[in-house]
């Protein structure tokens, strides 16, 4: 399994910056768009065996179910020189309202093949009703894998 897709979710840093956000404003149900990159990856051996490299860019879309609910995830297209696939990572329940941290275990895979159970940990902030900032740090297969995305509300 290419471990790339342990990172995409991996969810999220936006040019806008943590500063702006208001922790008393809710973020929309519904879809996002999803765009991010691998801030590091240690150690190098054993991450570039696995496929990811600090820099790598993804771009995905992202289910928000709401705060305290079941059903976020981060679906992304992974294209490299070892695959092309979807890859998803299903997360546990979401954040009770103005929690900005997250952790547990994710289910992360290609789509149609096997989900491998991963602990992460995340910074979650909603910018304003349609835009948040995610931070990832996952661990897979040795390799400790730091993601950001930024996210941009689709609809519902």
């Amino acid at each position: 399994m290419n471990m790339k897709l342990s990172g995409a979710v991996a969810l999220m840093i936006a040019a806008l910056g943590p500063s702006m956000a208001d922790a008393s404003t809710q973020p929309a149900l519904g879809y996002y768009f999803a765009t991010g990159y691998v801030s590091s990856a240690t150690p190098t051996a054993a991450c570039s065996a696995a496929g990811v490299t600090a820099g790598d860019d993804y771009t995905g879309i992202f289910y928000y179910p709401g705060a305290g609910q079941s059903g976020a995830v981060l679906r992304q297209a992974v294209a490299n020189a070892s695959t092309t696939s979807v890859s998803a990572l299903k997360f546990p329940t979401t954040p009770a309202a103005g929690i900005t941290t997250w952790s547990g275990t994710l289910k992360a895979g290609t789509e149609g093949s096997t989900f491998t159970a991963t602990p992460f940990t995340a910074t979650f902030t909603f910018l304003d009703a349609a835009s948040a900032d995610l931070s990832l740090t996952v661990t897979v297969a040795g390799c400790s894998e730091a993601w950001h995305f930024a996210l941009i509300h689709t609809g519902g």
